[in-house]
């Protein structure tokens, strides 16, 4: 009985912080997982920590996604929505978030760097994605690709092209599995 008490007040105390916190604290953020010819929408589970954190963690194989529908490439229907669905990292050729809110605002003001955007183009199987990336020093695919570098990188903002999404879908940031870039050609310096 003692155990159901104070698990019962532990999530009381937790639904009250993440109602003073906003909706971006409560530890979900809507996203487009692309998974070849598949994709996933729903709200990805991040437990206060960045995208790219969860993404890089190396402790997790997998992502937890809420309120998922599942769509095939050429097909005009979702199979439905499925209440939570565990997703394999290895199986995501990139993450589009929906909204502009991405960050954890207590990480991001800490870790900020200054950065200077360069024209990427990056093909993965069944997708093309174009947008920017950010480099503190001079730009290396090499090393964003290297077997020591992290699984993810960051495009931002983001124009991703494929048959599943229709024509081309916007967005503010991608995060692209580097095992699934075919090539990257990271270009000039915007001003």
């Amino acid at each position: 009985m003692l155990s159901v008490t104070n698990t019962t007040r532990r999530e009381h105390d937790a639904d009250q912080t993440s109602a003073r916190q906003g909706p971006f604290q409560q530890g979900e953020l809507a996203v487009i997982l692309v998974s070849g010819r598949h994709t996933f929408t729903g709200s990805l589970v991040l437990g206060g920590q960045r995208v790219l954190d969860v993404l890089n963690d190396r402790s997790s194989a997998f992502l937890r996604v809420n309120k998922t529908t599942v769509s095939r490439s050429g097909q005009t229907e979702a199979f439905g929505e499925l209440q939570e669905a565990v997703v394999a990292k290895s199986s995501v050729d990139c993450l589009l978030i929906e909204n502009e809110v991405h960050e954890a605002p207590v990480r991001r003001r800490h870790s900020l760097v200054n950065k200077h955007p360069f024209a990427t183009f990056v093909l993965l199987p069944d997708y093309e994605i174009c947008g920017m990336t950010m480099w503190a020093v001079r730009p290396d695919a090499l090393g964003l690709l290297a077997p020591d570098a992290p699984g993810f990188f960051p495009i931002s903002p983001a124009t991703l092209w494929g048959s599943s999404l229709g024509e081309h879908r916007a967005s503010p940031a991608a995060f692209v599995n580097k095992a699934s870039v075919s090539m990257i050609s990271i270009g000039k310096q915007k001003r």
